[in-house]
């Protein structure tokens, strides 16, 4: 993975809404329809991993063009015209449109007058550590380029204490890194969510990284790259991680500081200060960094896994791992699965998790299909929301429903699984779309 040390919160917002703006069509169909004293072209960029739905638009003056559409894709531009009304005088166009998405709500306003500046504005009802959203004003009283952004930071879980030496490493691999107290590191406590290449809505700091070498995260911004358990200094790679810091929540752990004489993050809220690669315990300057665990998102549950046995979509949460129809328990491979739940975002709800075999199936018709723990399945806690539009970065597609057993399978591989209502799973319905860490 190559080095990126040049790229900050701020050029990796820049260039993601710049990725989605490309996605924009021919704007000339668009532009022909506008005729009159006063009109805009209202852009919007769809800068999240969520397909936007239309809700609703109104103008206080003159009226559309062309219609807002109906709905815009995860990562995806769209764009419509506003224009002054025939026969008004001295009157502009001015409106709102609404669009809905995973858990939040945006509301696009702009105003073209006949007298005064353009201007524009973007309200979020939503999660404000999650998303943001703004707008630009185009100038001039015919086709003013009004631009819209929603953009959802993204976040990276999988990092975690190690109890050997008191680090901060990246877990998600099978490899654990190096330990400087030998062999690799030893997770506990914990699953942080961390912030990377966004601004940040709490003071904080970026310039934290990935090494490559070791599996810590370690401070890139300083010329010195300190010392690495494996030799030498420390090597960036992925990441420019943006991390909380002096402003604690019910969510976060704070005493994470930065080692002067390693350049790592440790955990200091011990006696005992671990063992630093640099010799001795580390040692503290700088911040207090308070870290996001634990918390996916708001209206969302991970630990849906696939299992690997019999294909089906099951929650590894709890220590059992419920039934296979592979026998024995479910066995988790591959994406953390992170579902939205009881909510109005887009997609097919009456999704539920079976509390007999653990497997996620589809609770909407009168039968309740077939569990490998006998029966029909049992319904238990959310009420899981799923999508089914086009996939975005950070989502797979080909889960499906299966019309025999009602359970929520893969059917990307040319093996269907192990079906509890005998063979294979066999597919019908939607494609459903869902997000991974």
């Amino acid at each position: 993975m190559p080095d990126t040390t040049d790229i900050n919160p701020i050029s990796a917002v820049q260039k993601s809404v710049e990725d989605v703006r490309k996605t924009l069509g021919d704007l000339k169909a668009i532009l022909d329809q506008l005729d009159k004293a006063r009109s805009v072209v209202c852009i919007i960029l769809n800068v999240t991993d969520s397909t936007l739905i239309f809700e609703g638009a109104n103008h206080d003056h003159g009226g559309s063009s062309t219609n807002p559409p109906p709905s815009i894709a995860p990562r995806a531009a769209a764009a419509f015209g506003s224009q002054s009304s025939s026969g008004s005088l001295f009157t502009g166009t001015e409106g709102t449109v609404s669009y809905g998405g995973g858990g939040f709500h945006v509301h696009f306003h702009w105003d073209n007058p006949w007298a005064g500046s353009n201007s524009s504005n973007a309200n979020l009802d939503g999660d404000p550590q999650r998303f943001m959203v703004w707008s630009n004003a185009g100038a001039g009283d015919e086709r003013a380029e009004m631009q819209f952004v929603v953009f959802e930071r993204t976040f990276q879980n999988a990092w975690r204490f190690c109890q050997k030496c008191n680090a901060m490493f990246f877990d998600g691999f099978p490899s654990k890194g190096t330990c400087p107290s030998g062999g690799g590191h030893e997770a506990a406590g914990f699953d942080f969510s961390l912030l990377h290449d966004a601004p940040a809505t709490v003071p904080a700091q970026a310039d934290w990284r990935f090494c490559q070498k070791c599996n810590e995260m370690f401070f890139n911004g300083f010329v010195g790259k300190g010392t690495c358990s494996s030799g030498g200094g420390h090597e960036a790679a992925g990441f420019n991680f943006v991390l909380p810091h002096d402003a604690p929540s019910p969510e976060q752990q704070d005493q994470w500081r930065f080692c002067q004489k390693c350049n790592e993050m440790f955990f200091n809220g011990f006696v005992g200060k671990g063992t630093c690669p640099s010799g001795g315990g580390h040692e503290a300057v700088g911040f207090n960094f308070a870290l996001p665990h634990d918390a996916p998102a708001p209206d969302r549950q991970d630990q849906w896994r696939f299992c690997h046995k019999c294909n089906a979509m099951f929650y590894d949460g709890f220590p059992g791992k419920g039934t296979c129809p592979g026998g024995g328990g479910h066995e988790a491979a591959g994406f953390n699965f992170t579902l939205p739940h009881d909510n109005a975002g887009p997609g097919q709800g009456a999704w539920r998790f079976c509390q007999k075999c653990n497997a996620m199936f589809f609770d909407g018709f009168p039968s309740k299909g077939t569990c490998p723990s006998g029966g029909g399945h049992e319904a238990a806690g959310f009420d899981f929301i799923l999508p089914n539009f086009a996939p975005g970065n950070g989502q797979q597609s080909d889960w499906r429903y299966c019309q025999k057993c009602g359970a929520l399978y893969f059917d990307g591989f040319p093996n269907k699984g192990v079906c509890p209502g005998g063979g294979g799973h066999e597919a019908a319905g939607l494609t459903f779309i869902l997000n991974h860490g």
